[in-house]
């Protein structure tokens, strides 16, 4: 479960980061961000929900704690599926943004 609510943290840090990056300052209204932002956001909620079931299978199993010990000079002990949650969040609603953004120039 605490997979699935970093995934959507993540999707919700980057999508607010977004608005507030924006050049229009106006007030929010919900239904304009909707209906400018609805493919991107249901893209996003459907590659990051197939991602997650992928990720979620008993069988996947991460390790990075070679990677750890090489680049970081500290101890550092993280539960990997947790981070990549988080990651797959925020990276594929970057890119399905900026995919859907580059497409409608």
């Amino acid at each position: 479960m605490i997979n699935w609510i970093l995934n959507t943290i993540g999707m919700l840090i980057y999508f607010i980061q977004r608005y507030a990056g924006r050049r229009n300052k106006t007030k929010f209204s919900f239904s304009f961000w909707l209906n400018d932002n609805w493919p991107e956001l249901v893209t996003s909620i459907l590659f990051n929900v197939a991602l997650m079931l992928l990720l979620m299978q008993p069988e996947t199993n991460i390790n990075i704690d070679d990677w750890l010990k090489e680049n970081i000079p500290f101890q550092l002990q993280i539960a990997t599926k947790p981070l990549f949650s988080l990651l797959l969040g925020i990276g594929l609603s970057a890119l399905i943004y900026k995919m859907y953004r580059k497409k409608t120039k």
